[in-house]
């Protein structure tokens, strides 16, 4: 996979590692952070996830420093390419489901208050994308 270096002056430090071409840039991004997400296998449960939404897709890895050191994502869903529906559990849950898909992505806040502002930023992205169920 080819490499390339971020520009330092239009990121912040934190983003100045070296990523994979494909990596989003600083202007890519929608909204990002850590997220709960529910494990298929019945014996993983919950897990810390860091998500990263983009104009076109929402992707997560096991971590930050995953993200922006190139490490492919562990998973994506691309807004252009599935229809999604987003269904609220409460004030601090909620479902992505996909069309055509018997996953479930059962997501909820790792910090007070974020809920919220995912389901907004993601029902933007989706909405704008076509990809509402």
């Amino acid at each position: 996979m080819k490499e390339s270096v971020i520009d330092s002056a239009t990121l912040p430090p934190s983003r100045t590692l070296k990523t994979a071409s494909s990596m989003p840039t600083k202007f890519d991004i929608v909204h990002e952070g850590e997220l709960y997400k529910l494990s298929p296998s019945t014996l993983k449960g919950w897990q810390r996830r860091y998500f990263l939404l983009t104009p076109d897709s929402l992707k997560y890895w096991k971590n930050k420093g995953d993200c922006f050191t190139g490490k492919p994502a562990k998973g994506t869903i691309q807004f252009d390419k599935v229809k999604v529906a987003i269904k609220l559990n409460g004030s601090k849950s909620f479902d992505l489901t996909l069309a055509g898909c018997k996953r479930v992505f059962r997501l909820k806040e790792c910090s007070k208050g974020e809920c919220g502002e995912w389901i907004k930023a993601l029902n933007d992205r989706i909405e704008q994308s076509e990809g509402a169920l």
